[in-house]
């Protein structure tokens, strides 16, 4: 496949201040995202950007050893995404369904579907490799100040 650059645009005059809208090449937005204002646990819809249509929402976990987030669609979890207990490269993996974990060893049974890999302190690159082998599908960068999202520019 070929590779494509993606904008991830934060809305910064929203209320939750956790709106984004999701831009391709091209700068025409395909995804945007709703956080919810008033809910017990962080909850974002991702809709479509040209039919609305729910994409996935994606949800905090409640009672969990570590912060754990279920990606859910028409009410059904399709993958869970969980931080490594310890990690030097501040390692999130996604796994697929709704994971239980092993409270001691933080482990699964889930298949993992993808692992995300944080840079050390400071830096804010990410890889992201298919399971839990060495494949890279993806990278992402975050500009940590753009004066030009401040007015609506990417």
């Amino acid at each position: 496949e070929e590779a494509s650059d993606w904008i991830l645009h934060e809305n910064i005059m929203s209320i939750t201040g956790s709106d984004f809208s999701v831009k391709d090449q091209n700068g025409d937005v395909k995804l945007k995202a709703n956080a919810a204002i008033f809910s017990i646990r962080d909850s974002i819809q991702v809709l479509d950007a040209e039919t609305d249509e729910e994409v996935f929402t994606l949800k905090a976990g409640l009672l969990n050893c570590l912060p754990t987030y279920y990606v859910m669609r028409d009410g059904e979890t399709k993958a869970t995404i969980r931080k490594d207990r310890m990690s030097i490269h501040k390692t999130i993996r996604v796994y697929e369904g709704e994971a239980s974990f092993n409270p001691i060893f933080n482990t699964t049974q889930s298949e993992c579907l993808l692992q995300l890999h944080g840079g050390m302190i400071l830096e804010r690159n990410t890889e992201i490799y298919k399971g839990d082998t060495d494949e890279k599908v993806a990278y992402s960068h975050e500009k940590i100040f753009d004066l030009g999202g401040l007015v609506g520019a990417d």
